[in-house]
Parts: C-alpha cells; sequence; structure tokens
C-alpha cells in the first residue's frame, strides 16, 4: 500500500514531536518553526526542520524518512560541515522509516519483561549463539528507549535513534553511544542477510551489560 504524501507529512510530524519530547525531558528548547534571518549567516540559507537549544549549544535536526522522494538542499555531509564549523552548533540527522506507517504501535515493555527476555539473551551468550544473542539485545535497548514517551504514541525506532535517545536520557555515556553506533554497522549486516560476520564475545557482553546498566 502506497503511503500518501499527506501521511508521510504527518509522520514528519510525529517524528519531530517525538523528537521534542526527548530533547525537553533534556532541558532543551525545541524550536521547528524556524526563522532563517535567527540562524548563522554562515549556513548559507540552509534551514534545519528543528532546532534545539540548551544555554550556547545548538542542535540543528534534520529528519529523513525513507522511500519519500525529495529535493536535498545539499549533501548532509556537507550540511554537518557547515553547521559544525560554527561555534555552539552540532548537526542531527534523524533516520525515520515510511514503513513505520504501515507497521502500527509497538506495545509498550516493562521492567520485568526487558529483564525476563534479558535473561534469555545471556543464555543464549553463555551457549555460543552469539548472532542470536547479539541481535536480540538491540530490541532491548529500543524497549528502554521507548520508555518515557507517551504510552499511546509508540513507533518503531531506527537503532541510530535509539542510541541517540538514550545519550540524551543520559542513559549512556557519549563514549558507550559511540561504540554502540559502531555496532549498527555489524547489527546490519547481520539482519540483512551477511552471513559470514559474527560478533565478538566482547560485542555481545558490551551489549548485555549495557542494558543490564540501563535496564
Amino acid at each position: 500500500m502506497a503511503v500518501s504524501d499527506t501521511s508521510l507529512g504527518e509522520h514528519e510530524a510525529a517524528v519531530l514531536e517525538r523528537l521534542r519530547e526527548r530533547y525537553t525531558s533534556a532541558g532543551y528548547t525545541f524550536a521547528t518553526s524556524i526563522d532563517e534571518m535567527q540562524l548563522p549567516v554562515e549556513f548559507g540559507g540552509y534551514v534545519p526542520d528543528a532546532v534545539a537549544s540548551r544555554g550556547d549549544q545548538h542542535v540543528a535536526i534534520e529528519v529523513k524518512i525513507a522511500r519519500r522522494p525529495s529535493f536535498q538542499f545539499m549533501p548532509l555531509t556537507r550540511l554537518r560541515e557547515i553547521v559544525e564549523q560554527h561555534p555552539g552548533w552540532t548537526f542531527s540527522v534523524a533516520y525515520t522509516n515510511a514503513d513505520d506507517l504501515e507497521a502500527g504501535g509497538v506495545a509498550p515493555a516493562s521492567s520485568q519483561s526487558i529483564n525476563k527476555r534479558l535473561a534469555e539473551i545471556e543464555k543464549l551468550s553463555k551457549t555460543g549463539f552469539l548472532r542470536a544473542a547479539f541481535v536480540m539485545a538491540w530490541p532491548l535497548l529500543e524497549a528502554i528507549a521507548h520508555g518515557p514517551l507517551d504510552q499511546s504514541d509508540i513507533r518503531p525506532l531506527k537503532p541510530g535513534t535509539v542510541v541517540q535517545s538514550l545519550i540524551m536520557e543520559g542513559h549512556l555515556t557519549a563514549s558507550d553511544g559511540a561504540r554502540l553506533r559502531d555496532l549498527i554497522k555489524l547489527r546490519n549486516q547481520i539482519v540483512h542477510g551477511n552471513l559470514d560476520v559474527e560478533p565478538s564475545q566482547e560485542d555481545v557482553e558490551f551489549m548485555l551489560q549495557t542494558i543490564r546498566s540501563i535496564a
């Protein structure tokens, strides 16, 4: 079933509202109606989808929805260079998928459910099923990241969004978040059919230790 432009617009608005919740809970102000004249002139006319500000720190946020054909102002890598050359500014891309519109909501997970699944994954790891343990650990991180959201509007999150959310909510340090982001590449290779890659025991234990510390 094709997803209409209207639905995509509604989806982007929903993504921005979820980002608003996360940023404001972390002490940021969050704006989606951005006046170009209030942005650094070095941005050269680029207006992000949203700006989160806390003190003299600002985050320019771009929402990217898969399967939506759209004009790209300029490559994201170039936008990041332009934004982050300006003191106090960072650039963040919130990736999401139009398929989420068709996937429906996600049931909230209790701490009891998370710990039960964690115990199952620990057994897999101990018995050498590292690929299964590694892949199954990611939904637990997502369930934890869903925690502060309005329970009536929980939608699937991309792994990168999960990691960013956990950092913003104070569950992860920046260094642990960076390591998880590196592991997203390995996770994607496994779930998308690369049968020749294998997580290390250290990778799996890092995932499990992270979940234990924040569950």
